[in-house]
């Protein structure tokens, strides 16, 4: 009897904390939702294996510095961003744990895929169309919140619509 009460309580405490972290970014990311032009109706729109994806907002704009930028063989960037204060709730344990806790901005279809699965994907638009981001610099970015399932669940801008430079803010 011990034991399945306490199993119980540990599944109602993973459940529980699994319902108040989705709804704390939900909550989160609705203060910092956008009506741009950038965002588009289909946030799904050329991501590669987007059922993945889960869909907080659909239009948010942060800014921060660029940590790293990474090719993918799906044809997409990987970008690291340090997000600036005002969007630090926007990271969850995924990021923390897998990306140095900053926020993962993927702008997609930016070179041709490699990756054989993928190449449907961006066959019907060319590489480019985003300004590429340069490690260090002091950026907004606009597009879809997401989690990423089978990515540990990582908060994402996915796909990022624009990344735009901005001046560095004071220290």
């Amino acid at each position: 009897m011990g034991r399945s009460l306490l199993s119980l309580i540990i599944l109602g405490t993973i459940l529980v904390g699994g319902y108040y972290a989705e709804h704390h970014q939900t909550n989160i990311a609705t203060a910092f939702h956008v009506q741009d032009p950038v965002c588009k109706a289909d946030s799904r729109d050329h991501v590669y294996n987007a059922d993945r994806l889960h869909l907080i907002d659909p239009c948010i704009k942060v800014t921060g510095t660029i940590e790293s930028v990474r090719y993918e063989a799906d044809g997409d960037l990987h970008v690291l961003l340090r997000l600036d204060p005002a969007f630090v709730g926007l990271t969850n344990d995924g990021n923390t744990r897998y990306q140095r806790g900053d926020l993962v901005v993927e702008p997609v279809c930016v070179n041709v895929p490699t990756q054989a699965d993928a190449k449907d994907t961006c066959a019907d638009t060319l590489p480019g169309g985003i300004d590429l981001p340069k490690v260090g610099q002091h950026v907004s970015v606009v597009g879809p919140y997401v989690t990423d399932s089978q990515h540990h669940d990582w908060a994402e801008i996915h796909p990022a619509w624009s990344i735009t430079p901005e001046p560095t803010p004071p220290q």
